[in-house]
């Protein structure tokens, strides 16, 4: 988070995993928790931001096909 956002984050839980949708990738939902840093995107590293609502992640043309899973485990209880 520091080099793509200049965040720094306090890593919470582990929420979702996803082994299929990228081949020869695991990735993996974390929770975190913004503890200092200013939201400053690296343009070397970001190219574009987008601040989505869930209903936007999932729908978005360009979305990656584990939106779904990801979204919906995120808001589970």
């Amino acid at each position: 988070m520091m080099e793509e956002l200049d965040l720094i984050v306090e890593i919470g839980d582990e929420f979702w995993t996803d082994s299929v949708c990228v081949s020869g990738f695991t990735l993996h939902g974390v929770r975190g928790r913004i503890i200092g840093g200013q939201l400053k995107p690296n343009p070397s590293e970001i190219a574009e931001v987008l601040w989505l609502t869930t209903d936007e992640a999932i729908t978005h043309p360009q979305a990656f096909e584990g939106n779904r899973g990801f979204v919906e485990a995120l808001l589970a209880p």
